[in-house]
């Protein structure tokens, strides 16, 4: 089917990225803990905890007006964490570390240490691979 878009404004809430992320699967996207857990290949243990501690933190709906989407498969790669991948994938984009922060609501700074650590971790993984 159609991949599942996700606006990457929901890391700019004050949760982590990780359940902010099942929070909007799970009721944007009306998803079951299962799907979601095949979806970003984790565990579904994981993905309930999860779930049950970001609905603890922000009880109120993600409401959502931004233009900024990815496909939710971008964060299916376990070599990298949520956030690292959401920043790799809008610099592939063309986007500036800047327009980046803007975007996730992270400090600029960060965004050039969550970039550089996902390099890190694929080019690692390259090299494993010749």
């Amino acid at each position: 089917g159609d991949s599942i878009m996700i606006p990457l404004e929901i890391f700019k809430e004050k949760i982590g990225s990780a359940e902010v992320l099942c929070k909007y699967l799970k009721e944007n996207e009306e998803m079951k803990v299962s799907e979601i857990a095949r979806l970003l290949k984790r565990d579904r243990r994981t993905i309930s905890l999860n779930y049950i501690n970001a609905v603890k933190i922000m009880d109120k709906e993600l409401i959502i007006e931004e233009k900024n989407f990815a496909e939710v498969e971008i964060f299916s790669d376990r070599r990298l964490s949520i956030l690292e991948s959401a920043v790799y994938y809008l610099r592939k984009k063309g986007r500036k570390n800047r327009e980046i922060s803007l975007i996730l609501g992270k400090d600029q700074r960060n965004v050039w240490t969550l970039h550089s650590r996902a390099v890190k971790k694929l080019e690692i993984e390259k090299n494993k691979n010749i």
